[in-house]
């Protein structure tokens, strides 16, 4: 059966509060803005303990950026330079301001084909489980021959937007990343900070890609 993609859901945001309820939805125990505050820190904390050293030096590129949330903060953490990629113009324009810094820009992951970028790291949080055709988000991500690539995800399948809301795919986001990185680190939220259903459910990988 064809599951027709619709990412209307990303592009239909006007303000910073419509943003933020779409890039993290409420959970059991948790609201948005509750999520926004302890999730935040906690996954710039893995990138810090599992990746590689970020230093003012080090290119960043932030796959399915959102507003920049993780970006910002790892900018204010390390000094890092950070390229936002995200498929949702108003997306992009909310993220200059809510970053508000020259060490951020952001573009449309078609871009990256004409770009030359050489990024030290690269994030894909809560991104691979909603693109809408992930071999080629996988390509565009050799494309900027990175080290280093962290992964936030939930579940093993993808879950696309429709006209009839998110379904599952079948497609398994983990077997796709095992063919063509090799896994450094893999585990999960800590459920004393996201709950242990919010835990249970979703993983967090760091994969070497050869780059650089």
């Amino acid at each position: 059966m064809s599951i027709a993609y619709d990412p209307s859901i990303f592009s239909r945001v006007t303000t910073l509060a419509q943003a933020k309820a779409i890039i993290l939805t409420p959970e059991e125990t948790l609201s948005t803005e509750q999520r926004w505050e302890l999730e935040t820190p906690h996954v710039c904390d893995l990138i810090e303990q599992h990746c590689p050293k970020l230093t003012q030096q080090s290119v960043v590129v932030d796959y399915g950026c959102g507003i920049g949330r993780i970006a910002r903060e790892l900018i204010k953490r390390c000094g890092c330079w950070v390229v936002g990629v995200d498929i949702a113009a108003n997306m992009r324009a909310l993220a200059a301001s809510y970053v508000g810094t020259n060490r951020f820009m952001s573009c449309d992951p078609l871009m990256i084909e004409r770009l030359s970028i050489k990024a030290d790291l690269i994030l894909a949080i809560w991104v691979l489980q909603h693109v809408n055709d992930i071999e080629w988000d996988l390509g565009n991500f050799n494309r900027m021959q990175a080290r280093t690539l962290f992964v936030l995800n939930e579940g093993r399948n993808r879950f696309i937007p429709t006209e009839a809301g998110w379904v599952d795919d079948g497609i398994d986001v983990r077997a796709k990343l095992r063919r063509r990185y090799k896994l450094s680190a893999i585990g999960t939220l800590d459920p004393m900070i996201v709950g242990e259903m919010q835990s249970e459910r979703t993983f967090w990988s760091v994969h070497e890609m050869g780059g650089r």
